[in-house]
């Protein structure tokens, strides 16, 4: 069975006034866990923002991806 992880960061946890900054998915297969994350299929990007709002902590947290 395959199926897929997904990961999302954001800028905190309300969703009036927080934004999503940071996306991957990858695609797993049940039947063949002895093959390596880093040969299946994946998807990753950024999301930018004009201007960027959201919680102190999570904007902390996550400030290696406001470095890219």
């Amino acid at each position: 069975m395959k199926y897929v992880c997904a990961d999302i960061e954001t800028t905190g946890l309300d969703k009036d006034t927080c934004q999503v900054i940071e996306m991957a998915f990858v695609i797993r297969d049940t039947n063949n866990m002895d093959e390596p994350l880093e040969s299946s299929p994946a998807f990753h990007c950024y999301v930018s923002h004009d201007v960027y709002q959201g919680e102190a902590y999570a904007l902390a947290l996550n400030a290696r991806i406001f470095e890219q």
